[in-house]
């Protein structure tokens, strides 16, 4: 920012149709403002100052932000939800009124996000479920394997209900009293969380259609085989809440079938999450849930895969060796799905998973000569040895860099010398 500021007032609908925009503009926010994205008018104690910088957010705009308005910081702290985007990088506040100077002044204090703040601000501060988990995530501390609660922690809990309470406006109290009969600091936890994922809403096209559930930022699908799971399955329900399609199978031929039919329309599996074992009424079939997996990683076509068994993760890791494949592998001894904090890791691996899959999938060269390479690729980065050559390939560059930089910063060789530099 130079010495000059130029201020340009535009409309909430007129944010993603700048086309000059640059990283270094800066967007100074009416926490109250009164018209949405659509011109539709809304009232300014929605905030809605607020909820327009979440959807900068979520299509990637990486600007500085400072929200401003006539009420104080502290009211946006302790009473409204949205406002958690405020403590996040890349975003201030200043109360009106204020001089240009002061203003200019707090926006060169904000900092620009990079990618990995954005991501941040993304998951944990751009939706009422990402809100709610960021607060649980700082009560959990608080809780863990606490045997008795102390007044304090009780009433640390019960804080954070009445917070989120106050600010949709429903009434708290009958909530707070089912902590009463919760005394160790896991089940306080558990009984928080459940009551605050009670108050988020349901799309009203969700009700008309269950179906709906994939946000627009997600592109993939996890295809689940097990034969005791259902569509009622709590891991299910969470990754579809979280806006993953999960498609189930009950046995190897239906999973087949349902890949082999994705292959040739879609192609929106990005990860296999597969049980070991598959059982039927006389406990035998003849192709189990290993079969799957073992199938797909030589197929080398770039699809993340985790096993999910109730048989132990020795046992399964052990198991998995002779094969030769690189998976994600978990146990439901370890995690099982009526453990919310459990459900929630398990959750992060399959989106963490299926993400990096996607891009793996979606970011190939397309040249001719890429395509004679690509099984070999995604042979190679299906492979256990993956990360072991990564690490290796990392090490070497390294090294080579260090070189050139010693080799460039000495007074004894010229433009020429370094031009002619070779690498190892």
């Amino acid at each position: 920012m130079g010495n000059n500021i130029e201020i340009i007032p535009i409309k909430p609908s007129e944010v993603f149709c700048i086309s000059d925009l640059d990283e270094n503009d800066s967007f100074i926010v009416v926490c109250e403002l009164d018209i949405d994205k659509n011109n539709h008018p809304v009232e300014r104690t929605d905030f809605y100052g607020f909820k327009l910088v979440q959807e900068m957010r979520m299509k990637g705009l990486k600007n500085r932000v400072l929200f401003v308005s006539f009420l104080p910081e502290r009211y946006f702290r302790k009473k409204v939800l949205n406002a958690t985007i405020m403590t996040f990088y890349g975003h201030g506040f200043l109360q009106l009124p204020f001089t240009l100077n002061e203003c200019k002044k707090v926006i060169e204090k904000i900092n620009i996000p990079d990618n990995l703040s954005l991501y941040d601000v993304q998951r944990h501060a751009c939706g009422l479920k990402e809100i709610i988990e960021e607060k649980l995530h700082i009560l959990r501390p608080t809780l863990k394997d606490k045997l008795t609660l102390t007044e304090l922690e009780k009433k640390a809990c019960k804080s954070l209900i009445i917070e989120v309470y106050n600010s949709l406006s429903k009434e708290y109290n009958k909530a707070i009293g089912e902590l009463n009969t919760v005394n160790d600091g896991n089940a306080a936890y558990d009984t928080v969380r459940s009551i605050l994922y009670r108050v988020l809403p349901v799309d009203s096209d969700d009700k008309n259609n269950p179906d709906k559930k994939i946000a627009d930022w997600k592109y993939w699908k996890v295809l689940w085989l097990d034969d005791k799971e259902s569509d009622e399955s709590p891991l299910k329900k969470e990754l579809e809440h979280r806006g993953i399609k999960v498609v189930m199978a009950s046995s190897y031929d239906k999973a087949m079938k349902i890949w082999e039919d994705d292959r040739i329309v879609n192609q929106e599996f990005c990860l296999i999450l597969s049980d070991y074992r598959l059982k039927n009424e006389d406990n035998s079939r003849e192709k189990q849930g290993y079969h799957f997996i073992k199938f797909i990683a030589e197929e080398n076509i770039g699809i993340g895969l985790m096993a999910y068994s109730g048989l132990t993760r020795r046992f399964l890791m052990e198991s998995f060796k002779h094969y030769g494949i690189q998976l994600d592998i978990n146990s439901k001894i370890d995690f099982p799905q009526i453990n919310v904090t459990q459900l929630n890791y398990l959750a992060d691996q399959i989106i963490y998973s299926g993400d990096e899959h996607w891009m793996l999938r979606n970011n190939q060269p397309q040249s001719e000569e890429w395509e004679l390479l690509r099984p070999n690729y995604f042979k190679y980065k299906n492979s256990p040895e993956y990360y072991t050559h990564q690490l290796e390939i990392s090490r070497i560059v390294m090294e080579q860099v260090k070189i050139f930089i010693e080799f460039f910063e000495s007074d004894y060789n010229g433009q020429e010398q370094i031009w002619n530099f070779l690498f190892k």
